[in-house]
């Protein structure tokens, strides 16, 4: 937070966009900050790694879509700008910035940037302008770096490219093109290029894993075989392979995390411990519950350590009564605002219908009590991304801006024909709003390139995990 404020001193209130098309040079030099700034204070937690899970993996998946945009989009309305407050500006802008301090390198990158903001301070700038700021400090250090040849085609494109390299007679042949994640001939695991046999042998070496930057990276895409596994036959298969994937290392440590290791063991840990309990090792289970109790009856002195505390109340709830649900609601009612959106996101993981109805009903202001209006949209996606919840979301009585924000968050979890057909009958019915809102574009495409995946894998990934995962 403290590295945001810092930022908008210089990116926002110094120097600002000459208009919203440029609206990346704020949000994604804001973004790359967060973790410059920490990684300049705490040098051992390899931030700079972190962010590629938490930006360039991100922004991958929006971004491989046909309805993907560019970094740098003309913008005419006010609704084009709500628009653009999105992934690609925020992440993917974040991202390009990071691939320019490296291939620039961190010194030069610096002094170029210095440049750019001593030049348009108190005023405003587009992106040629940066590109100008950096090739120039490049020529000057001897690297004759032409910036702007190499960064418009990152910020005026949509998508990213696949690069392929293939071994020859004599050396290797590189090729690239456009990557979209639905063009059924050509996909890696999610879409052709690799058997999905292929793709789930390569996690072998997860069982051993000690850094948390390869299991984080594993874990996205283990968290999209969950959610298009999660209906079928297979699923219990599928939490077999994932306890065989978490159990050595849960157990070295199960739900005790010591806060004098490093941030990248912490967590590490708390990522198994969270899959652990989610694929029902019992010791887990068994440990998060007693947790649970132990805060209820000392509410005062005794605290859930951070990093397990949304595990701990969500398996707890999983597992206990609607009672403990109403007593988790009346703390996310009576909580700081640090507390509230980790108390959200455990209510939602109830198992009994007519409790996450109720929350529903909560979000939506429909009733007895109430959930924050600022807060509903994050308790509807929460319930959503429960199994049993996600049929109950659907609500169009919602803002469009909160629309926007559901779809696209809901179509991550939708793959059949009738979700599409029920995306797309909504979408006609409203068709003014919904052609205003890029949400539904891409929640529609989402769905379909799931679709695609279930067509294109499902039998191999089942025949796999009955093999090898039996019963």
């Amino acid at each position: 937070m403290y590295c945001l404020f810092f930022r908008i001193q210089w990116f926002g209130n110094l120097i600002s966009p000459k208009w919203w098309d440029d609206l990346w040079l704020n949000e994604g030099f804001a973004t790359f900050f967060e973790y410059v700034g920490v990684d300049m204070v705490e040098t051992d937690w390899d931030m700079m790694n972190y962010m590629a899970l938490d930006c360039i993996q991100y922004s991958f998946d929006t971004d491989s879509l046909e309805t993907s945009r560019p970094i740098y989009q003309q913008v005419w309305t006010p609704n084009d700008i709500n628009n653009i407050f999105d992934v690609i500006t925020y992440y993917k802008g974040a991202s390009v910035i990071r691939m320019m301090w490296f291939f620039l390198g961190k010194e030069n990158f610096r002094r170029g940037l210095r440049d750019y903001i001593k030049n348009r301070e108190y005023g405003s700038a587009q992106h040629d302008d940066l590109w100008e700021a950096l090739s120039d400090e490049s020529k000057a250090n001897g690297t004759n770096i032409d910036v702007r040849r190499v960064m418009d085609t990152w910020v005026e494109q949509k998508n990213y490219p696949l690069v392929t390299v293939t071994n020859t007679s004599n050396g290797f042949k590189l090729t690239q093109q456009r990557f979209l994640l639905r063009n059924s001939s050509q996909d890696n695991q999610t879409a052709g290029i690799l058997d999905i046999e292929t793709a789930l042998h390569t996690l072998d070496y997860l069982n051993s894993e000690t850094e948390y930057i390869p299991w984080g990276a594993a874990v996205k895409e283990l968290a999209y075989l969950d959610r298009m596994l999660v209906s079928t036959p297979v699923y219990g298969n599928f939490e077999r392979f994932m306890i065989d994937k978490v159990n050595k290392t849960f157990m070295e440590h199960q739900l005790d995390i010591s806060i004098d290791q490093s941030v990248q063991k912490i967590l590490l840990q708390s990522s198994v411990a969270s899959r652990a309990c989610k694929y029902g090792i019992k010791t887990c289970a068994n440990e998060a519950t007693k947790k649970f109790n132990v805060w209820k009856d000392n509410i005062d002195s005794y605290i859930i350590a951070p990093d397990i505390r949304r595990t701990v109340l969500c398996t707890a709830l999983r597992h206990g009564s609607s009672e403990d649900w109403d007593f988790l609601f009346s703390r996310y009612a009576n909580s700081s605002s640090n507390d509230q959106r980790t108390y959200l996101d455990a209510l939602s993981c109830s198992t009994d219908n007519w409790v996450l109805h109720r929350y529903l009903d909560y979000s939506i202001g429909r009733g007895d009590t109430t959930i924050r209006s600022q807060d509903a949209r994050f308790a509807i996606l929460a319930v959503a991304s429960n199994p049993l919840g996600l049929q109950m979301t659907w609500s169009p009585g919602l803002d469009s801006y909160a629309l926007n924000q559901i779809v696209f968050g809901m179509a991550r979890l939708l793959y059949t024909d009738y979700d599409v057909a029920e995306v797309e009958k909504w979408n006609t019915e409203h068709l003014e709003l919904a052609n205003s809102l890029n949400g539904f574009k891409q929640g529609i495409e989402t769905i379909k390139n799931n679709k695609a995946w279930v067509d294109h894998n499902y039998n191999d990934m089942a025949s796999w995990l009955q093999t090898n995962y039996p019963n």
